[in-house]
């Protein structure tokens, strides 16, 4: 009669645990779809620029699925658009830690470096990003690493990056403006000064002060005065009060003497 009370019990008891487990199971799953929808409201804020209210959804988002890698990684991306690249970086490290595979987070914390200027600890991390072949935007890590390069002055090193950016994809930008200045500094006048060109009309997001400067005074250096010219007085046309503009003037002061000279 004890064993099978015993029997009994234990039967209940597994019962009920298993009851219990499923329970759990099911709160868990709907509290991840509740996440989820929470960090898709967020991933639309972001897109409006209202990071604040981006900011709010992510955290409850983390709340219902802590360990889901991919909110954390946007919570972190939260972050450094509110400007606290500090917690942002931790938090794209605590992503990280949940699934070291997640390349996007990886990215996005080598980004967070080169922001903060500390590029060897970015390289470090786009060379292992760099590995994953699955990567949907391979682009984004060779540009990062064009642009880690330069800002170490391994300036043939970014080249070759950047050529990797744009042959993932052509149209770019932030690899086209980080090659035209890696051009302009391995000394190559004659092709900065005709991918500042391009650039002007193919991406005129992409800080056109300096693409103009940049453009101009490949032209001076390379001997060409009157393209130089254009260039530099195009800037201090359209961007008069940027700090390029006050260099322009006196690279457009030195045309002048040069000109004059040439033509006595």
């Amino acid at each position: 009669m004890k064993s099978l009370l015993c029997f009994i019990f234990l039967s209940t008891f597994v019962l009920l645990f298993a009851g219990c487990a499923n329970s759990e199971k099911k709160a868990s799953s709907e509290n991840i779809q509740e996440a989820y929808l929470h960090q898709d409201i967020a991933m639309g804020y972001l897109k409006a620029d209202k990071y604040p209210a981006a900011l709010e959804q992510l955290l409850i988002a983390k709340k219902l699925a802590p360990n889901d890698a991919n909110i954390t990684n946007n919570l972190a991306i939260a972050y450094q658009f509110r400007g606290r690249s500090d917690i942002a970086i931790e938090t794209f490290k605590k992503a990280l830690h949940l699934d070291p595979n997640l390349t996007d987070a990886r990215s996005n914390l080598a980004q967070a470096y080169i922001e903060k200027k500390m590029y060897s600890e970015a390289l470090e991390q786009l060379l292992i990003a760099r590995d994953d072949l699955t990567y949907q935007n391979p682009e984004k890590i060779h540009t990062n690493l064009g642009i880690t390069y330069y800002h170490l002055s391994n300036f043939s090193k970014a080249n070759e990056e950047l050529n990797l950016a744009l042959k993932a994809n052509r149209e770019f930008c932030q690899a086209k403006f980080y090659k035209l200045k890696t051009l302009f500094a391995l000394k190559k006048f004659t092709s900065s000064s005709k991918m500042s060109d391009h650039n002007v009309y193919a991406c005129p997001k992409e800080d056109l002060e300096q693409t103009y400067y940049i453009g101009g005074m490949s032209y001076y250096l390379n001997g060409q005065l009157e393209q130089a010219e254009d260039r530099l007085q195009n800037l201090v046309t359209k961007y008069p009060s940027s700090d390029y503009a006050e260099k322009a003037h006196l690279a457009l002061a030195a045309i002048k003497v040069k000109k004059n000279e040439r033509n006595r």
